[in-house]
């Protein structure tokens, strides 16, 4: 499969496809505002394969990254020949536990997975239907993935010029296998800071409200004459408008 064949979903209109990539586009650039900067592309290449290993920040956690490989295979003299790698082969790698629970497995029975990276990936995700997340069996689409591949367009990374021009390494395929966190580490660790930013929040929370509390009162009384009045809904507390209390007249 290509990469423009996977992106451009063959049982949606061209519209709907346009549709799909404004909308992911749009959350990329929100995330891309709030880093501060893109995701980081590094580029390696395996005699014609070329590798995009793309740190695809959480789209709600700051500072959070998932490892997303997207790997292009050549089949042909003409496509090693061409100007650009949409013609390639594409295989897909992503630690991001969005991809595990819904994806994985269909990603394996499809051989779209980067091969070498199975073992950073557990074994019930590959080998066992996603029926309850991925009832329907779909391929598209995991965000991570389509974040990095919004990053290499943005970063116009789909033409050899723009690759040859990069800072393009060989790979050291057990090296670089041995340096992405397996699926269960990334997991485990995003939910250790899911926990650390609640207990944060809580703990602001408790130091916060009686703070509130205490301006919210204070904001809410007056001080006339040397005396506190404190304000009320409806009728303010003075001697002419006590209601309840009976006039006597005198004998």
């Amino acid at each position: 499969m290509h990469i423009e064949e996977y992106i451009n979903d063959p049982s949606k209109s061209r519209q709907d496809n346009l549709i799909t990539h404004d909308f992911y586009l749009g959350k990329l650039n929100a995330i891309i505002e709030r880093e501060k900067k893109l995701p980081t592309v590094a580029i390696y290449y395996e005699k014609d394969d070329i590798w995009f290993h793309v740190k695809v920040p959480d789209e709600e956690m700051t500072g959070f990254y998932y490892d997303v490989v997207l790997v292009f295979h050549p089949n042909s003299k003409l496509e090693v020949e061409a100007s650009d790698i949409l013609g390639y082969e594409v295989h897909f790698f992503s630690n991001d536990p969005g991809f595990i629970f819904k994806f994985c497995y269909e990603f394996n029975q499809n051989k779209l997975l980067v091969d070498p990276l199975k073992t950073r990936l557990n074994s019930k995700a590959l080998n066992i239907p996603a029926n309850q997340t991925n009832p329907n069996h779909e391929l598209r689409y995991p965000k991570t993935i389509y974040f990095a591949y919004l990053t290499l367009e943005k970063m116009n990374l789909f033409k050899k010029p723009t690759i040859k021009a990069y800072r393009v390494q060989k790979l050291n395929r057990s090296i670089f296998v041995a340096s992405i966190p397996n699926d269960t580490y990334i997991y485990n660790k995003r939910q250790t800071r899911t926990k650390t930013v609640k207990n944060i929040n809580r703990a602001v929370t408790r130091i916060t409200k009686p703070l509130n509390d205490i301006r919210s009162a204070v904001s809410n009384t007056k001080i006339i004459g040397g005396t506190k009045t404190t304000k009320s809904a409806g009728h303010s507390k003075t001697a002419n408008n006590i209601t309840g209390v009976k006039k006597t007249k005198r004998k």
